[in-house]
């Protein structure tokens, strides 16, 4: 089935969930609606035609965000064909099937097919097939190419890349411009900078989104049961994908803790993974319980932040007061606080 279908089924089913009470209507315009603001500063960068860096946490789900945008933006105006390309595959891959996988991936979205080759055997090689295919891109529809999962390129890879992809919007004028890219990287750091890019973080949903993608998997549910498992799992996409999922197979939302907790699965093993090695560093233990308990606290890096967002513990808020952060998920807290 098509992302596309999979996306009007998921709207008739909260359609369906408002029709009968599952959400508030008026909650709304209280909610900070952080998800989906998020999407509206992506699409209107890339009508704009000018590049995006979204920073994605662990566990925020791009993909299905990604693909939600891709359909946004083909059927709005101007209309912009657009692609997602995952880099996942790519964390343990020789360095050549990295250049073979980016130049194909480009010549078919592209439809470049017999005009540039994607056979490289070394680094200058990549670059000069890169360059050429980027020259080549004067007509035709406006494209957007969403590559996600930009951690887990080679990093001589990434630099020449995003070298020559900058390097053709300098060179070539707005009017001709065919080709804008948007890069989502769970990391962040100063080599993750295009210059004149929107740079977006892909928050976790707000808690009447978080409802809203539970409704997406389960239907019309009883919104006491929505809030009483989103009062639990807080907006963490997989965690509601996970419980979404589970509920479908199970054919019931889980409530409780330790219900919740398992229908997780397999992410509830990855969570406690994750906490485990923040509690055996003394630093980063005694900061992620100072905010779990007094959260939202100024950022400071000093105490360990930048790792425990890394580790998708905490995140930085984005309303009110700049510079702060706050655990994720009110089960992160309670783990921390054991």
């Amino acid at each position: 089935m098509s992302t596309g279908t999979h996306r009007l089924d998921r709207r008739i089913a909260v359609l369906r969930g408002k029709r009968h009470g599952a959400f508030d209507p008026d909650q709304y315009f209280l909610e900070r609606a952080l998800r989906t603001r998020a999407g509206r500063k992506v699409r209107l960068a890339l009508r704009r035609n000018q590049p995006v860096l979204l920073l994605t946490p662990r566990w925020s789900e791009a993909q299905p965000f990604l693909d939600d945008v891709s359909i946004d933006i083909r059927l709005g105006r101007p209309s912009i064909l657009s692609r997602t390309l995952s880099l996942k595959q790519m964390s343990e891959r020789p360095i050549n099937d990295a250049w073979r996988f980016i130049l194909q991936g480009l010549i078919e979205f592209c439809h470049l097919h017999g005009e540039v080759g994607a056979a490289v055997v070394d680094r200058n090689g990549f670059r000069n097939h890169l360059a050429e295919l980027l020259s080549r891109l004067k007509k035709g529809p406006r494209r957007a190419l969403m590559v996600h999962g930009v951690e887990h390129l080679n990093t001589e890879v990434r630099s020449d890349l995003i070298e020559l992809f900058e390097q053709y919007r300098i060179e070539t004028p707005s009017e001709d411009r065919k080709l804008n890219m948007l890069f989502a990287c769970s990391v962040d750091s100063p080599a993750f900078e295009i210059a004149g890019a929107a740079r977006i973080v892909l928050a976790d949903y707000a808690p009447i989104e978080a409802i809203e993608a539970l409704v997406e998997y389960l239907g019309p549910v009883d919104k006491t049961r929505l809030n009483q498992a989103v009062q639990v799992i807080g907006g963490v996409p997989a965690l509601l994908r996970a419980l979404g999922n589970d509920g479908v197979s199970s054919g019931t939302l889980a409530l409780g803790r330790s219900a919740i907790w398992r229908a997780l699965g397999p992410l509830a093993d990855e969570i406690r993974g994750a906490l485990d090695i923040v509690a055996s560093d003394d630093r980063l233990a005694r900061r992620l319980e100072h905010v779990a308990q007094e959260g939202p606290v100024p950022r400071d890096e000093d105490e360990g932040d930048e790792d425990l967002v890394r580790a998708g513990l905490i995140q930085e808020v984005t309303w009110g007061r700049p510079n702060r952060v706050q655990v994720r998920a009110p089960v992160f807290a309670e783990l921390a606080l054991g």
